[in-house]
């Protein structure tokens, strides 16, 4: 079968694109905090948990203080209805589904 011109194209097939992941860019993090003179250590290797803790200690710059482990942190921030924060450990997918498409 061939298409014509101006028909919907029919995507038969899901395809899904991986535009971000769950990893922190440690360097980048210690560029950060060398820049503002300040310091974060974390007892998690899980990216999305490292990226939920840094997110929130750079959105309320609370590096160095209360919570002392990745679990309390994040509990505290579920606890405080701060669920945006969590928003920083998505991994973004593009994703086309059986969709008839316009061709430009």
């Amino acid at each position: 079968m061939t298409r014509h011109e101006g028909m919907p194209r029919i995507i038969r097939e899901p395809r899904v694109y991986l535009v971000g992941r769950q990893q922190c860019n440690d360097a980048a993090i210690e560029r950060f905090l060398s820049d503002y003179g300040l310091t974060w250590q974390t007892d998690t290797e899980v990216g999305a948990e490292r990226l939920v803790e840094a997110g929130g200690r750079v959105c309320y710059l609370s590096f160095g203080k209360g919570r002392r482990s990745n679990a309390e942190y994040i509990g505290n921030l579920i606890g405080q209805k701060h669920g945006s924060v969590l928003e920083h450990a998505v991994t973004p997918l593009h994703h086309r589904r059986r969709i008839p498409q316009l061709l430009a």
